[in-house]
């Protein structure tokens, strides 16, 4: 064998394991390469009762009848929603999820990036015999309780969450919170820098409610 082809195998070798380290490094930089934001991988084996996909990046208005979205993330990462009335739970990944629980006991987690959690997305037959968990986890997180009992975990970021309905514990967590309750005092609150009410005739700018009437008063 000559020693010209002897000696370029140590250099043909040396070229491939450099191409396969350049592919590795390209594969940890790009999000869209990475298992952990993988849809498939987080949305796992198609069960009956669920729907999850790719978020595709979604925005909704809301508004009208329905809760504004004004503020919400797009859904970079999954769009996992419940259909039936089972108990039901699921981990969102590292990207912004929407996961949406039913009429069942959810415990639902967003874990990192801006997620969007409803302990039961459908106004029709929402019921009080739910019992919802919430976390949100890490990143400024959306979180809707449902009509039942409901534990909340805002998690560290600055969270947004709309209680009109259910009663509970709302824990903000860290950062600047803000949540809405209804002044009946069905949630005990801990660590919301914020507090709003929903009030049928407008905030008197002081954390209560006008009587009907009742004008703000400037400051």
């Amino acid at each position: 064998m000559a020693l010209s082809s002897l000696a370029a195998r140590p250099i043909r070798a040396a070229g491939l394991l450099l191409a396969l380290l350049l592919a590795g490094c390209l594969a940890a930089a790009s999000p869209g390469l990475t298992a952990g934001s993988d849809p498939a991988r987080i949305c796992g084996a198609a069960r009956s009762g669920e729907q999850c996909g790719p978020g595709n990046g979604r925005r909704t208005a809301g508004g009208g009848e329905k809760v504004s979205h004004k503020g919400w993330p797009a859904v970079t990462g999954v769009l996992w929603k419940v259909l039936d009335s089972a108990d039901r739970g699921k981990d969102g990944g590292p990207d912004n999820d929407e996961l949406l629980g039913h009429h069942g006991s959810d415990v639902i987690v967003g874990g990192a990036g801006n997620d969007i959690l409803w302990g039961d997305w459908d106004p029709h037959a929402n019921n009080t015999q739910q019992v919802d968990v919430l976390r949100g986890g890490a990143g400024d997180d959306w979180l809707y309780p449902s009509h039942g009992r409901n534990t909340v975990e805002g998690g560290p970021g600055r969270d947004y969450i709309w209680a009109f309905y259910g009663h509970g514990v709302i824990d903000c967590g860290p950062g600047k919170d803000t949540v809405r309750v209804r002044m009946n005092g069905a949630y005990r609150l801990r660590g919301c820098e914020v507090v709003n009410h929903f009030c049928a005739f407008g905030s008197d700018g002081r954390g209560g409610c006008l009587k009907p009437g009742e004008n703000r008063r400037r400051s």
